[in-house]
């Protein structure tokens, strides 16, 4: 059974995990990025609820791009949480 690869985040050091949990935490508090994440979201939405009942291709290609903006949120979720883990962790 061949071995999982490492994520980039788990091969960081505690600084440079700290240094992008600051980044990402930069951009997810960021106005305009919060607005676009919002702007995108709502017309997804509206795409799919107005898609034509026969239309699931349109539905399946906006779930899949929802679902995509959702991991995009949750990664930077999750380097924000590894970063503040290891400087709570570092600072004790």
């Amino acid at each position: 059974m061949p071995k999982k690869k490492k994520s980039s985040l788990q091969r960081a050091t505690v600084e440079e995990r700290v240094i992008k949990a600051n980044a990402a935490k930069h951009v997810l508090e960021d106005p305009v990025i919060q607005e676009a994440f919002d702007n995108l979201e709502e017309h997804y939405n509206e795409r799919w609820v107005n898609s034509d009942l026969e239309d699931s291709i349109t539905r399946e290609r906006v779930f899949l791009s929802l679902r995509a903006l959702s991991d995009l949120k949750d990664e930077l979720t999750s380097m924000i949480n590894s970063g503040d883990e290891n400087l709570i962790a570092r600072n004790g």
